[in-house]
């Protein structure tokens, strides 16, 4: 099935391959908000601010998210600090806004890092939302090998050292994947991992590869796939 030509058609499309079911979860409800949102020419984030605490109730697939926005709701900012450790539910809610950024990186670096911190106070996962968004990017521009640039854009804004030397091991056939008792951030670190290399070397395995990583990573692969696909087929 190839992407709508037209910038909100292909952020809806986009939207419906990450929520397919009829009854999604919170992360839907903030990520139509946001493309809602930005269909003007600047993104006014008071307003989408105000959007995403109306569905503070949720539910969330991902903790961080769920606590970032009863932050937003009663303090007006996010927590300074993750409970719950890093998740990948701000790379959820902002993917589909790439499909405005994709042809502009250096506003998709910035949009997606300050879009993240609303929804997941941890360095980490609002770099791995940049990294899943830089991948789609690469997709939606028609180049498959999206490593080269998820790690020029990682290394020259700081991120964390940890995920950066997980993006290096991306493409290598073989990894290892955080054993038991291993702290949230290198699960989080891992489960990125997971993702980026099963979208490289098995796009048609992915399912079974992310099971174990939760549902945000499930839907990001399963979309991810879908992208990459398009560059295949040409559509």
């Amino acid at each position: 099935m190839p992407l709508p030509s037209d910038v909100a058609d292909r952020g809806r499309a986009i939207l419906a391959s990450l929520f397919p079911e009829p009854a999604p979860p919170g992360e839907y409800a903030l990520a139509l908000a946001l493309l809602e949102e930005g269909q003007g020419q600047s993104l006014d984030f008071g307003r989408l601010v105000a959007r995403w605490v109306d569905h503070q109730a949720g539910p969330f697939e991902c903790p961080a998210v769920a606590a970032s926005v009863a932050g937003l709701a009663q303090f007006g900012a996010p927590p300074t600090a993750a409970a719950t450790g890093p998740g990948l539910g701000a790379a959820l809610v902002t993917l589909p806004f790439v499909a405005r950024l994709a042809g502009h990186p250096r506003n998709l670096v910035a949009g997606l890092y300050h879009l993240a911190r609303l929804l997941d106070p941890d360095p980490v996962a609002d770099f791995s939302a940049v990294a899943v968004g830089v991948t789609a990017a690469c997709f939606l521009g028609g180049r498959r090998d999206f490593v080269p640039d998820v790690l020029e854009v990682l290394i020259g804004n700081d991120a964390p050292p940890p995920l950066i030397e997980e993006v290096r091991r991306v493409p290598v056939w073989r990894r290892a994947e955080p054993g038991p008792g291993a702290d949230p951030v290198e699960v989080a670190v891992g489960r990125l991992g997971t993702l980026l290399w099963g979208v490289r070397h098995d796009p048609e395995g992915w399912a079974d590869r992310l099971a174990g990583s939760g549902p945000s990573a499930v839907r990001l692969g399963r979309t991810l796939a879908f992208l990459q696909a398009r560059v295949t087929s040409g559509g």
